[in-house]
């Protein structure tokens, strides 16, 4: 077994992670286990949701229940689902963004719904897409509908007729330009964002046709090469690329912001706004579907928000009181008024259709003028599913292939040598975690591989917690976003929790021990409101803090009025790759062995 190095680690006021609890705290400031301490609780992930309205909801009916959140904001919020829904360790309440194709597991660690009465809430059409030989595992609960995003202000201003083809949009794009304005920004935070628009694109000229849905899966099976079916779609997409709607120079949130200045026309990627401004004024912002060439193939693409299920583990013995409080949770939730307060907790609630009869979308949406159209079908569901193994190999050479890198050719290759690759062999293995590690266990990790590779001393890495009443957007994503389940670590898995994701370099600020001491005090203010994230201390074993003594500090998770304290110095070194390299070299993982040695 190789050894992975020992690290200790200093400090103040440490909440304890894990992955299968986290106390709330009620309305009134107890916790809810002390309000509740007859019933034992009821776990949820937040993971980009909020709960507390529906908290109160479920309790002002069900007093005696307790629901406490198990917080996660990672970097890969899909793949940490997947990875629950793998290994079995899960909430209570399970929630997923996709109906993933490892069916097998969902008679293994989930309870069939079908049997249950409140399953007759939802729409039919939505609850077939989830049925698995008759049985119904999850329910989907909402979901969002994605297109491109026009500035509509901008349009009205001009006098642009908004396009509704591709034809008319080629037709419009040198009369944009011409009066001095951008015609597109095309967001690439991350190497899904490749891999999205090259589906999407492809849904308006092939994915959708019968022949593209057989394309599809007898690629994932083996049996066709990407040539074979996207050689067409490749000549579509290469008319987007050659028109300038999708440049992707950005790899950071400033493309939006650019956007957002008012003087671009159109937006690829995702956004949560519908104005230019934060306060809801400046210009108007509204969704345009995918075009296909004509106009007669335009699409919306559907991605679920959340579907819920409940862990198998509530039918075991001893487990009576848990089952019937996590079945009234679900009844609640399966109702409007219940699922209203978890939607109604965001801005981008607007763009969102829940999937209960008798739902209606609001005028308020700015999908309200596209309510028959998106009704009358032409929408195409999130391609995901079957994917996992080369999503990200495919979306960065996608990406590549936008920037000018490399060609339409180079990315169905790429395409082909990943799938070969996968059927073989799997996704690379870097470690395997043979016991689960608390948020504050990967911290430890993280800040030795981090210190090791930047040459710096120490490091103060930031843990995420849910706090009742903070909405899910402002969780603290830049530090250790959760707890991770004992399997077998792939790049995907790593992202879930590594607090620079794909692509962020580590960086390093000097700092006297007394500052340090102070910082470990208050924690990381990430919204500036008081709410601050509790820091782990992470430094080689036997260190001892000097308070006069400066030291080379490496952050997951800073403020801007602290760094302005200091001098940054950005490492290049990209954090994922640092801890790629570093598993490299180990065998297993588990919380006893994660050891920095001087």
């Amino acid at each position: 077994m190789k050894r992975i190095k020992r690290l200790a680690w200093i400090s103040a006021l440490l909440l304890v992670l894990s992955l299968t609890a986290c106390g709330t705290i009620g309305s009134d400031g107890v916790p809810a286990s002390a309000q509740h301490a007859e019933h034992e609780p009821i776990t949820i992930m937040s993971g980009g949701r909020e709960y507390s309205e529906f908290i109160e909801y479920v309790e002002s009916i069900y007093p005696e229940i307790n629901i406490e959140v198990i917080p996660y904001r990672g970097g890969n919020t899909t793949q940490y689902m997947y990875d629950q829904l793998l290994t079995g360790y899960m909430p209570d309440i399970y929630g997923t963004t996709q109906m993933f194709t490892c069916y097998d597991k969902y008679e293994e660690n989930l309870i069939d719904l079908s049997k249950y009465g409140f399953t007759a809430n939802y729409n039919e059409a939505r609850i077939a897409q989830y049925e698995l030989d008759g049985k119904v595992y999850l329910l989907p609960a909402d979901y969002d509908v994605i297109g491109m995003v026009y500035n509509a202000s901008l349009f009205e201003r001009e006098g642009w007729k908004v396009p509704t083809s591709f034809a008319e949009l080629q037709a419009l794009a040198p009369v944009i330009q011409a009066a001095g304005y951008d015609l597109s920004d095309c967001a690439a935070n991350l190497p899904e964002y490749g891999f999205q628009y090259m589906c999407n694109i492809g849904d308006t000229a092939f994915f959708r046709s019968l022949e593209g849905i057989r394309w599809q899966r007898d690629f994932l099976e083996g049996k066709a090469t990407a040539v074979d079916g996207l050689a067409g779609t490749f000549d579509y997409i290469q008319k987007w690329v050659d028109l300038g709607m999708l440049q992707c120079e950005s790899m950071d949130d400033t493309i939006r912001l650019h956007f957002r200045e008012g003087n671009t026309a159109f937006f690829i990627g995702s956004m949560g706004f519908w104005n230019t401004a934060d306060d809801g004024t400046g210009d108007v912002l509204k969704p345009l579907p995918y075009l296909s060439e004509d106009g007669t193939q335009n699409m919306f693409i559907t991605a679920t928000v959340r579907a819920y299920g409940l862990s198998k583990k509530l039918e075991a013995p001893g487990n009576e009181q848990k089952l019937a409080d996590a079945l009234k949770v679900m009844e609640l939730l399966s109702t409007q008024e219940g699922m209203m307060r978890i939607m109604e907790r965001y801005e981008t609630a607007t763009a969102r259709v829940c999937s209960l009869k008798g739902w209606e979308m609001p005028a308020s949406s700015p999908f309200y003028a596209y309510k028959d159209f998106i009704a009358e079908g032409h929408v195409a569901p999130l391609i995901y599913p079957g994917w996992e193994d080369l999503m990200v190999g495919v979306g960065n050479r996608f990406l590549d292939y936008l920037r000018g890198d490399c060609t339409a050719m180079d990315v169905m290759t790429t395409m082909d040598a990943l799938q070969a690759e996968s059927l073989v062999s799997g996704p690379h293995i870097y470690a395997s975690i043979e016991e689960p590690l608390s948020a504050e266990d990967l911290a430890r990790l993280t800040g030795m591989v981090f210190c090791e590779s930047a040459g710096a001393d120490l490091a103060l890495i930031s843990l995420n917690e849910w706090k009742a009443g903070v909405r899910a957007d402002e969780e603290n994503m830049y530090g250790i976003g959760g707890a991770m389940m004992p399997l077998e670590m792939t790049e995907m898995d790593i992202v879930c929790w590594l607090p620079t994701g794909w692509y962020g370099t580590i960086k390093t600020y000097p700092f006297t021990g007394a500052r340090i001491r102070e910082l470990l005090e208050t924690g990381f203010d990430m919204n500036g409101d008081g709410n601050t994230y509790p820091y782990v201390l992470v430094a080689p074993e036997g260190f001892a803090l000097s308070d006069d003594q400066v030291y080379t500090v490496c952050f997951a998770g800073i403020t801007e009025e602290v760094a302005a304290e200091s001098t940054m110095t950005d490492s290049g070194i990209v954090g994922l790759t640092a801890m790629e390299e570093y598993l490299e070299g180990v065998d297993a993982l588990r919380p006893s062995n994660i050891l920095w040695e001087p």
